[in-house]
């Protein structure tokens, strides 16, 4: 195991080689390096036999602020060992990533008063996790849907905008309250409910919940389990939909389904009637009742490869009359016949 000289016993390099960590000592009153642990090469890409040799380069991958903040971190650390502090630190490869570093007073070499020895380890992974786990959270408190999380026992962790406008309640007040005060059944009912998101994972049902302005709100609820990294339980994530726009979607729907039926209706009649003197007052009526036109044109065409148009209802201005030849090729999506 290759290590810079220094007071770091072998067998102790040897079990540090296997955790992302590296031990190290620096001269407190300028930051060079007085010695390095063989183990940073595999965190920061440096041979530590470079660092050696130039004891300036360790200090130089940190930032201004960070060197700022190691310097008073060190003539604290002279007295007594400080807590752990995070820091960016610059890579062989130009990448810079996060270590924690933790220092305390050292003898140094030999018996060198102003050494201060660190320890260095690898958080690159935990910020990471952190970061998008405060992403997710965001993007949850961001969201236009009235969502809420909560620990197994149904206590509200989490309480987004959304569900403040829905309910009319703040985050102050519901975070850290139960779930069970939103439901106008018993506890033991909402206990059961809980039971059954831990047994089958998810849950989905119409209900009517509490809100602020003392009419129960019906609403639809999705109730989906949540697990930690190892697969463990942890909590749930409720979010609520209102049935009020959802019947407006389903009338909205409804709508466009019945202009189809009106279509299809006409659709009927020329095909079984082509008589269309008899059915041209009820396409027009047909299709006023679809489109306000302030003008329009109706025209039965022959089944020729030029079809002629045999007969024209409009009103406004055209530029089509009975008799006009207009080649099939010329027919475009938009034709209404």
């Amino acid at each position: 195991m290759a290590m810079v000289p220094g007071p770091v016993p072998h067998l102790f390099e040897t079990f540090l080689s296997g955790i992302p960590a590296f031990l190290f000592s620096l001269r407190r009153t300028d930051l060079s390096l007085l010695w390095i642990a063989g183990a940073a090469a595999a965190m920061t890409g440096f041979d530590p036999r470079d660092l050696a040799a130039r004891p300036g380069l360790f200090a130089d991958r940190f930032s201004p602020v960070d060197r700022e903040r190691i310097a008073r971190i060190c003539a604290v650390a002279a007295a007594g060992s400080t807590a752990p502090e995070d820091f960016r630190f610059r890579c062989a490869d130009g990448k810079t990533r996060w270590i924690r570093i933790v220092f305390v007073p050292s003898a140094g070499l030999p018996g060198d008063p102003l050494s201060i020895a660190g320890m260095a380890w690898s958080i690159e992974e935990a910020r990471t996790l952190r970061r998008e786990t405060h992403m997710a959270q965001e993007a949850l408190l961001a969201a236009d849907a009235p969502i809420f999380l909560t620990d197994l026992s149904g206590k509200i962790r989490l309480w987004n905008a959304a569900a403040e406008r829905f309910f009319g309640w703040g985050s102050d007040r519901m975070a850290g309250s139960a779930i069970h005060s939103l439901f106008p059944i018993p506890p033991e009912a909402v206990e059961g409910l809980l039971r059954r998101v831990r047994e089958e994972g998810a849950v989905s049902r119409e209900d009517r919940l509490a809100c602020k302005g003392g009419e129960p709100i019906h609403c639809r609820l999705a109730i989906s389990l949540l697990r930690d990294e190892e697969g463990a339980p942890e909590g749930t994530v409720v979010s609520v939909g209102g049935m009020a726009e959802l019947r407006g979607l389903e009338t909205r729907l409804q709508e466009a389904i019945n202009r189809l039926r009106i279509i299809e209706k006409v659709n009927r009649i020329i095909a079984s009637e082509w008589d269309f003197r008899k059915v041209q007052s009820r396409i027009v009526t047909e299709l006023e009742k679809l489109v306000r036109f302030d003008r329009f044109s109706v025209a039965l065409l022959g089944d020729e490869k030029d079809a002629a148009i045999i007969q024209v209802y409009s009103r406004g201005p055209t530029e089509l009359g009975s008799g006009s030849r207009v080649p099939l090729d010329r027919s475009s999506p938009g034709w209404v016949l």
